[in-house]
Parts: C-alpha cells; sequence; structure tokens
C-alpha cells in the first residue's frame, strides 16, 4: 500500500480532540454528561460519550469522524447503547468552516419503516460546539428531536 499522507482535512478534525462536558436537551429535560476525543491513527478522530438518558438510565455514544480523500468528503458512523442501529453519514463541511451537516437514514421514530435524519455540529468557538439532530416529517420539513452544548474541559 503506497504512504498516504493526511490532507488539511484531517488536520481540521484536531479540534475535536480532547476532554470534554455535554448539556443536551430534549423538550424540557437536560441531560448531562461528558465525551472524550482521542485521535485514531492520522486520518480519523473517536469521540466516546456518555449522558444521562430518559427514564434515568446512562447511554454511551461512539461517533467516528473522518475524510475520505479520493471521495473528497467527510465521512463518519456513530453507535449508541441504547440501539442496535449503526448509522452511517454522509457528511458535508458547509462553506463557513465551521459547521459539519452529517446526513443518515434510520427507522423512524414511530416504529414505521425509515426517515431521514440531520446531525449538525457547528463550532462557536475552539472550546464550544453545539450539535443539533433533526428529523425529516412526511411533508419535507425538518423538526428538531435534541440539542447539545459542548464545552471542551478547563
Amino acid at each position: 500500500m503506497e504512504d498516504i499522507k493526511p490532507t488539511a482535512e484531517h488536520a481540521w478534525l484536531d479540534r475535536f480532540v480532547g476532554e470534554w462536558t455535554t448539556e443536551a436537551r430534549m423538550g424540557d429535560e437536560v441531560y448531562k454528561g461528558t465525551e472524550t476525543v482521542t485521535r485514531f491513527g492520522p486520518f480519523w478522530v473517536q469521540c466516546v460519550g456518555t449522558c444521562g438518558m430518559p427514564g434515568g438510565d446512562t447511554g454511551t455514544m461512539v461517533l467516528t469522524l473522518g475524510y475520505d480523500a479520493e471521495a473528497k468528503k467527510f465521512t463518519g458512523t456513530w453507535i449508541g447503547s441504547m440501539m442496535p442501529k449503526l448509522w452511517v453519514y454522509d457528511i458535508t463541511r458547509e462553506a463557513d468552516g465551521t459547521t459539519l451537516t452529517m446526513a443518515a437514514d434510520g427507522p423512524a421514530m414511530d416504529g414505521n419503516g425509515t426517515a431521514k435524519y440531520r446531525d449538525v455540529i457547528k463550532w462557536i468557538d475552539n472550546d464550544t460546539r453545539e450539535f443539533s439532530g433533526w428529523t425529516q416529517k412526511a411533508d419535507g420539513s425538518w423538526s428538531q428531536m435534541m440539542s447539545s452544548t459542548i464545552r471542551r474541559k478547563k
């Protein structure tokens, strides 16, 4: 295999690396958690988080993010301890350079068939990012399911 070099897009992912606190909001409920983000070789970051869940349980989530230089696209996956679904994202980094929009298909919230989902990571500054989760309704509009504020531990 040829010696593949990381690109500027791979280096951009370094901003995720570190220890973080999370505050997730679903409706009127707020759930606190933590996230640890590490490099997984020169091409990937791995984000491992834990957070409170409805009903008092604690969920663990793993997000991988990378850049496919051949396809010229960011890519990623997500798994959570609360479901058996592996989410595979089609990711766009917006022109502002601070926002990743991550699209995936998954099980519909009502249990009937599949639905389109969109997760958005927006960097506010080097130590703060926001995460929001959206689902597409039957009429084509998007409905926000949850939001989180993620802050770097000092």
